[in-house]
Order: C-alpha cells, then sequence, then structure tokens
C-alpha cells in the first residue's frame, strides 16, 4: 500500500495514556495516493475522530472513516454530524 491516513482515536488525556489504549488508532490505507486528508472532532463520544481522504478514481472520490459509539445517545449524535459532513461533500463518498 502506497498511502495512509490515521489519528489515535481516543482523545481524552486520560484515555490516551493508559498502556492498553494508547497505541489505538484508526486508518485508511490505499494503494492509491490519498489527497485532501482532513480529521474531524466529533462533539460526543468517546471515540470522536472522522478520518476524510480523497482518492482520485475514475473521478474523485471521498473516503470517510468513523468508529460509531456503542452507545445509543452518543451514536445518534454522531450520525447527524456525519450526515452534515457527507451533505458538504460533492461527488461519490465511501463511509466505512
Amino acid at each position: 500500500m502506497k498511502s495512509f491516513a490515521s489519528k489515535v482515536k481516543y482523545l481524552f488525556k486520560g484515555l490516551r495514556y493508559v498502556p492498553i489504549l494508547n497505541k489505538q488508532a484508526n486508518a485508511i490505507i490505499s494503494k492509491y495516493e490519498l489527497e485532501d486528508i482532513k480529521y474531524h472532532k466529533m462533539r460526543a463520544g468517546i471515540k470522536r475522530i472522522i478520518i476524510q481522504a480523497s482518492v482520485e478514481l475514475d473521478k474523485k472520490t471521498t473516503l470517510l472513516l468513523a468508529y460509531l459509539p456503542i452507545t445509543k445517545k452518543a451514536r445518534k449524535k454522531q450520525i447527524i454530524e456525519l450526515v452534515s459532513i457527507i451533505n458538504k461533500i460533492k461527488g461519490p463518498v465511501i463511509l466505512a
């Protein structure tokens, strides 16, 4: 794979320093060059990072990587934020 974008998924200071959690991250790994990499910080939940990157296929395609919370309340809030992010993107979007 040629290209990747990653980010630690726990943003709270306390959790970042717990040994079992401090090395956990989400990543987009691609054989295509990733462009326009952005990280969105959600307002709800412990795992708040959404990774956004674009790849040039037949046309520019945006990839979003989310790790949604277990609790219904936090997950619902994050889904509302995700819809807002997706609605601002032009062209095809793949949400994982």
